[in-house]
Formats: C-alpha cells, structure tokens, sequence
C-alpha cells in the first residue's frame, strides 16, 4: 500500500498548464485521496496490487470538473510513483473510462495537464 501519511499536497509535481488552469497541489492531493479510497474499496484485486491499477477519479473543480487518470509507474518495486492527467468533463455524467482516457492520450494533443507525484526519492 502507498505510503498516504507521507504524502502531502506540497509532494505533486504538477505542469504549467495545470498551474495556468488553476489546478494546484490541493487540487492532485484530492484527486490521488479518492483514487486511494477508490482502490482501497477495490475487492476483486489483491490488495497489493489494488493501488497498480490505472483508475479514473472525478473530482469537481468549477463549474464542472475533471476526470483524473491516476496511473502508476511499470513495475513498481519498492516506490511507486504516480502519474495524473486530468481531462476537462464536457459536462458528461459518468467518469471516461481508463481505455477512453488512454485513446485520448493517445491523440495529439499538444497540452496536458498533469502532475507526479515521485516515490520517496524524489526520482522518476
């Protein structure tokens, strides 16, 4: 299981576009909190790997919010590292689904927002 009591919101490493669209540190600490109770609730995986598993986490922001693809680094070993991208809801009502966010990925965009959140080395 992650280290949680470690993490802190000043431990996302966050882009300039998430900075310039308002997302802060606050903002990816709420999202990679929902995608720990999200996978905590996860019954049908083993715990260890349960925090592994790429998910999709809602969190509201504005007038609408965001859809957060929280994944983890290959091969996580000792320290995981995650990554969260986040894409705008569009208004839809249910979250994308893990596949829908990586073909988005997938397109060329030429701004994402994200942030990183490192292992305890500070490391990639």
């Amino acid at each position: 299981m992650p280290e949680t009591d470690s993490n802190t919101r000043h431990d996302f490493f966050i882009n300039d576009i998430a900075r310039e669209a308002g997302l802060t540190q606050r903002f990816w600490n709420q999202a990679y909190l929902r995608f720990l109770k999200e996978a905590e609730g996860d019954t049908s995986v083993p715990v260890f790997d349960r925090y592994d598993i790429a998910r999709i986490v809602r969190v509201p922001f504005g007038p609408g919010g965001f859809d957060v693809l929280v994944r983890c680094q290959p091969d996580p070993r000792e320290h995981r590292i995650y990554r969260l991208t986040a894409f705008a809801t569009g208004g839809e009502r249910q979250p994308l689904e893990v596949s829908e966010a990586y073909d988005q990925l997938r397109e060329d965009r030429a701004a994402l927002v994200e942030a990183v959140l490192l292992d305890s080395n500070r490391r990639w």
